[in-house]
C-alpha cells in the first residue's frame, strides 16, 4: 500500500497518505483520478508479486502499463501500448528540458533488448540490486509510453528484485523516500546523462548511488517499524491475556488481528476461522468494537473491522 501511494504521488497524485490508505483498506472505489492512480498502482504491485517467478516479456510490460494507467490517461488508447510519436519530452517544473527520449520506431527493439537483459544471467556478474536499478533507469531513458513511464519503471524494479529472492522488497516503500527527495531524483537522471564516460555513454553511477541511498533509508525505516510494532504487539498481547472482560474466543480473535494489525477482518472470515455461526461472529466483533479494541467501518455492503492500538 505504501509503495502504491508514494509511487503515484511522485507522478502527481494529489491525495493524502491517510485518505489513500483508508481507501485501499476499505476496498472503496476511487472517487477521483488521483485515487484511481493509487488503486491502479496497488493492483499492479500485487500483480508484480504474482509475476516474480516468470520471465518478463514485452507483452507483460504492456500489461503492467495497462494495469497501472487504466482510466487515468488523456487518451484511453495510450493504455498498454507503446507510444507512436516523438511528441514527448521530460521537463522540470521551471521548463528546463531534462530528457528527449529515443525515437518511437526504436522502442520495440529496445524493449526486447531490455527483456533479454532482465531475463538473462550476465557473463560478467552484476549484483541483482544494481541490475534492478539499471532496469529502472533504462525504462525511464527509453520512455516507451506516452505517460506512466516512472510507475512502470518502478514496478519492473520491484519485479526484478522479488524474482531474485529479495523478498523484503515487497514490504519496502522506496518511492516514499524518492517522493521526499524529488530534486535529488531529478539530478540523478541529469548527472547520469550529462557526465559522459570514455565510450560516450552516460555515467550510471549517479543514478545507482541515489537509489542505493533510498534503499538504505527505506531499510532503516522498515527495521525501526518492525522494532516498534514488536514492542506494541508484545504489550497488546499482555493486555489481551490479562483482560478479564473477554471471552476465550474474543481473545483469540484479537490475537489474530495482532498477526497483521493493518489488515481488516470481516465477519465472514471469523465464521470460517472459528467455525461459528454468522450471528456469533458478528456479536464477537461488535463486542470488541464496543470495548474499543477494533474500529468498525462500512465497505460496500458489509462491515470491516480494523485493529486499534490498546492503550
Amino acid at each position: 500500500m505504501e509503495e502504491a501511494i508514494a509511487s503515484s504521488q511522485i507522478e502527481g497524485a494529489a491525495t493524502t497518505r491517510e485518505i489513500a490508505k483508508r481507501m485501499l483498506q476499505e476496498n472503496r472505489k476511487p472517487r477521483s483520478k488521483d485515487e484511481k492512480m493509487i488503486a491502479n498502482n496497488y493492483i499492479t504491485m500485487k500483480h508484480i508479486v504474482d509475476l516474480k517467478n516468470e520471465a518478463i516479456t514485452p507483452d507483460k510490460i504492456l500489461e503492467i502499463h495497462r494495469l497501472i494507467t487504466s482510466r487515468t490517461l488523456e487518451k484511453p488508447e495510450y493504455e498498454g501500448n507503446f507510444r507512436e510519436n516523438n511528441e514527448i519530452a521530460v521537463y522540470s517544473h521551471d521548463g528546463t528540458l531534462l530528457h528527449k527520449p529515443v525515437e518511437y520506431p526504436d522502442v520495440p527493439k529496445l524493449i526486447n533488448e531490455l527483456c533479454d537483459f532482465a531475463n538473462n544471467k550476465d557473463e560478467n556478474f552484476i549484483h541483482p540490486i544494481i541490475k534492478g536499478i539499471i532496469i529502472y533507469f533504462l525504462v525511464g531513458y527509453i520512455h516507451p509510453f506516452n505517460d506512466g513511464n516512472g510507475r512502470t519503471a518502478r514496478a519492473l524494479f520491484y519485479w526484478y528484485l522479488l524474482k531474485n529472492d529479495y523478498w523484503l522488497f515487497e514490504y519496502m516503500a522506496i518511492s516514499r523516500i524518492i517522493n521526499s527527495s524529488k530534486k535529488q531524483y531529478r539530478n540523478a537522471y541529469l548527472y547520469t546523462k550529462s557526465d559522459r564516460t570514455p565510450n560516450d555513454s552516460g555515467n550510471l553511477t549517479y543514478f545507482i548511488k541515489y537509489n542505493l541511498d533510498c534503499i538504505q533509508k527505506t531499510l532503516e525505516e522498515v527495521l525501526e517499524y518492525l522494532n516498534r510494532k514488536q514492542k506494541e504487539q508484545s504489550q497488546d498481547l499482555k493486555t489481551i491475556t490479562e483482560s478479564g472482560n473477554l471471552t476465550l474466543r474474543q481473545a483469540e480473535i484479537l490475537k489474530q488481528f495482532l498477526k497483521q494489525p493493518e489488515k481488516p477482518i470481516t465477519i465472514k472470515e471469523i465464521v470460517t476461522m472459528y467455525s461459528v455461526a454468522y450471528a456469533t461472529a458478528r456479536s464477537d466483533l461488535f463486542s470488541l468494537e464496543k470495548m474499543g479494541y477494533v474500529e468498525k467501518k462500512k465497505a460496500g455492503k458489509e462491515f470491516i473491522f480494523i485493529f486499534k492500538r490498546i492503550d
